[in-house]
């Protein structure tokens, strides 16, 4: 039993501990592939900030308020460059008074090598310093903790017939990215197949809904009435595109697709797919009545059900 207690809910910890780790890993293995390329991280920042600045190039206080370190730090960090033959120092006076820094050809060539290789090699780590920024993102906008900037540019509604294409054209982006946890492949085609998607359209108790962002499509939920339990809903399919993760806009559409239709909820989800484990783990308790309870399909091993009743209105505004 810990001697102490916190006031924030330890999964805001958890995830925000997680994503100071994965930075600082990030960080770290960047480092390590600049020493291997024959930099020093500083010599590296140095030329990036230069490389960033065109060929204006920069004064040394210039350089050192981007790099955020002293002054006479950048001073021997250029004359180190310069050594190397990576830049050029120039005195110059003027409104830029002081010395002038500027990449030499041999600097440019060595920060284009040495950035192309980090954008390849470091994809993987990039990609979980992604994840893990999301996840933070989203459990702060899931408990209020963030300016409301994303809701009010937000808008849902339900999707009718004409606008069949468009919703078509998502779902390929949907079912492309989950198609390595589902060991799916495209068709002669090119295209998924979804052999229910033209239910949503034609039968009576399912419904299409887009959410759109400042007019541009951002994401779509797939909803359906049970036909056997008619006093329940399922959402079948739910995405927000990758362009718009991260601004609290996938607990704003769950929260808008599940009060839509207050009453009884089955979501279904991957049980690989680890993000939208953590989300409907930080998002549903939001919307439910009582704590969701959660089960594998036994027709679908791999496919887990988050089974809930809404919360009703007054008790969702009073959160």
């Amino acid at each position: 039993m810990p001697a102490y207690s916190l006031r924030l809910a330890p999964s805001l910890y958890r995830v925000f501990s997680a994503f100071r780790c994965e930075l600082s890993r990030f960080n770290y293995e960047n480092q390590q592939h600049i020493k291997a390329l024959g930099l020093t991280p500083q010599q590296f920042s140095l030329l990036l900030v230069l490389g960033a600045a065109g060929g204006e190039g920069l004064s040394v206080g210039e350089a050192a308020e981007r790099l955020h370190i002293a002054h006479n730090s950048v001073v021997e960090l250029s004359q180190r460059a310069e050594a190397a033959g990576l830049l050029t120092r120039i005195s110059q006076g003027g409104r830029r008074q002081g010395t002038l820094l500027l990449l030499t050809q041999h600097g440019a060539d060595r920060l284009d090598e040495i950035t192309a290789r980090l954008i390849t090699e470091l994809a993987e780590e990039r990609e979980r310093l992604i994840e893990t920024l999301s996840r933070w993102n989203m459990v702060l906008a899931a408990r209020g903790l963030t300016p409301p900037t994303a809701a009010p540019q937000a808008e849902l509604r339900q999707m009718g017939q004409h606008e069949k294409s468009l919703i078509w054209k998502l779902l390929q982006l949907y079912l492309d990215e989950l198609s390595l946890s589902r060991g799916s492949v495209p068709g002669e085609d090119g295209e998924y197949d979804y052999p229910t998607f033209d239910h949503y359209w034609e039968k009576q108790g399912y419904a299409v809904y887009l959410l759109q962002v400042e007019q541009r499509p951002a994401g779509f939920a797939l909803v359906r009435q049970l036909q056997d339990l008619p006093a329940w809903h399922a959402l079948d399919e739910f995405c927000v595109l990758r362009a718009y993760r991260g601004q609290g806009l996938g607990a704003f559409l769950a929260g808008e697709v599940l009060h839509a239709r207050p009453g009884r909820w089955s979501v279904a989800h991957l049980r690989q797919n680890r993000y939208a484990c953590h989300f409907w783990d930080q998002v549903l308790p939001r919307h439910a009545a009582q704590p969701p309870t959660y089960r594998e399909d036994p027709a679908l091993p791999g496919l887990w059900h988050f089974e809930f009743e809404t919360k009703a209105e007054a008790a969702l505004s009073a959160d």
